[in-house]
């Protein structure tokens, strides 16, 4: 059975950027109860329980992620940044990029009604590709699959814990709950005339710069440098990368 997938599966554990000690655990993430249904003397079994697990992982990762990033957000915020992470819609768009519907064994019936685009069957096969990376290499492979995969909504998600847009508050923060030193804001560049000036502001940890802010004041320069830093802080390197003195 494998070896009919073989140019498949190598495709795409390219496109995952990771390779499966064991196959069988990939094509079973991408194996619909439709199409094990209908080819019975398939071995593999379906993906159904490989998103059950799935779905828990996802859950423990990206909990862990929101805790170490902001630990004094209330738990109701919490839930709702991990819901704009893992919730179907999220999921789904996240496998199409990937382009997991075009991996998946899917009946006949399925394939007449479209379900490679299915929004559905698309987060589960990203859930129960999840579970298939842990099976075969850790947790440590998962969370690197999730990770990248989602960057593009972990890099969003500290706008949705700011309250009042003061990132400022929210980033430092973070910081000190990660015993780091303060961030500072210095002014680098001053342009325009003097009714109407621009400043760039660098925000440094330390002597790492994290990020950069322009705007029409100070504050608003700084407000836009700590903005890009809350957007970045799943990314920010922690005690040991830093150096204190």
């Amino acid at each position: 059975m494998i070896e009919q997938f073989n140019d498949k599966i190598k495709e795409l554990e390219q496109k995952i950027a990771y390779q499966f000690q064991k196959k069988e655990l990939l094509l079973r993430a991408l194996t619909h109860r439709s199409y094990a249904h209908e080819h019975p003397e398939s071995v593999h079994g379906d993906n159904e329980l490989l998103e059950f697990l799935g779905d828990a992982i996802l859950g423990f990762i990206t909990s862990e992620i929101l805790l170490s990033g902001f630990p004094n957000s209330s738990e109701g915020e919490l839930t709702k940044m991990k819901a704009f992470i893992v919730c179907t819609e999220c999921l789904a768009q996240q496998a199409h990029k990937l382009g997991l519907g075009d991996y998946l064994l899917l009946s006949h019936g399925e394939e007449k009604t479209m379900g490679r685009e299915k929004e559905s069957l698309l987060a589960d096969a990203y859930e129960a590709l999840t579970a298939a990376i842990y099976l075969d290499g850790g947790l440590e492979a998962a969370r690197e699959f999730v990770q990248n995969s989602l960057a593009d909504r972990l890099s969003r998600i500290g706008e949705l814990a700011v309250p009042g847009n003061d990132y400022k508050s929210s980033f430092q923060e973070y910081v000190q709950a990660k015993d780091l030193p303060l961030p500072t804001y210095t002014v680098v560049e001053e342009w325009g005339p003097q009714h109407r000036k621009h400043f760039l502001v660098e925000l440094r940890i330390g002597e790492v710069l994290i990020s950069t802010g322009r705007g029409k004041t100070k504050k608003e320069a700084q407000q836009e440098a700590a903005k890009r830093a809350c957007q970045m802080i799943h990314s920010i390197p922690l005690n040991n990368d830093i150096n204190k003195d």
